[in-house]
């Protein structure tokens, strides 16, 4: 059993390989053998019986640290490049992540509460809203921009 006072960490990943999911197990338990609480979905049998998006979302609720095991398989599926039928699980999580990110920021600093720090926090989204938009390109670069320009408002 988990120590509750050890901190966790929820591991995200792309099934890119077996010897890919391999590695980030071996991770896994480099991490719990240094006392981490890892939340891994290989640790996971059988199945949840929630399901796996629900079981993603409660398990992030649950962690403190959030690691992201970013491989180019990793970011074309968050970002929602990957060939239909693939990598459903990850694009499902990255967005449960990506959502996540989005309201902390805009929750901690808010505009009556620290003005200062919201304008700086809302300066960076911007920023790195506007600098995705231009790298992706296209349709999804287009949708980012006008993400950053609603940040800057």
């Amino acid at each position: 059993m988990a120590d509750p006072k050890s901190p966790s960490a929820f591991i995200s990943y792309s099934h890119d390989s077996d010897d890919h999911v391999g590695r980030v197990l071996e991770l896994a338990d480099a991490l719990r053998g240094r006392g981490i609480n890892v939340i891994l979905d290989q640790y996971v049998h059988p199945a949840p019986e929630e399901g796996w998006p629900r079981w993603m979302d409660r398990s992030l609720d649950e962690a403190q640290f959030v690691l992201m095991v970013c491989t180019e398989t990793y970011r074309r599926r968050v970002m929602g490049r990957e060939e239909p039928g693939k990598g459903h699980g990850v694009r499902w999580e990255g967005s449960l992540i990506y959502n996540r990110i989005y309201n902390l920021a805009l929750t901690v600093y808010t505009r009556d509460d620290l003005p200062q720090g919201w304008a700086r926090t809302q300066n960076n989204l911007g920023l790195a809203l506007g600098a995705l938009g231009k790298r992706l390109g296209g349709p999804e670069g287009q949708r980012r921009l006008n993400e950053a320009a609603e940040a800057y408002r």
